[in-house]
């Protein structure tokens, strides 16, 4: 299965990438949920799993605004 992992704390955004990696999955990750918005649709994940408080965009706006995209 496919991830996207976005998280504004580093130490979350490894812990969460490590265990789905060790888990066998593929995980890509950002830190910025700006950067997320853009590179979301190209990865086009099985799985999107988003902090919901984050400085630039919280992820329930990153999540209406990708629903709105596709």
């Amino acid at each position: 299965m496919n991830f996207y992992v976005v998280d504004d704390d580093p130490e979350v955004l490894t812990l969460l990438t490590h265990l789905l990696e060790e888990a066998g999955h593929r995980v890509e990750a950002s830190p910025s949920s700006l950067a997320a918005l853009k590179q979301i649709p190209m990865s086009r994940p099985d799985c999107v799993i988003t902090d919901l408080m984050m400085p630039e965009m919280d992820g329930f706006e990153l999540m209406r605004k990708l629903r709105e995209r596709h």
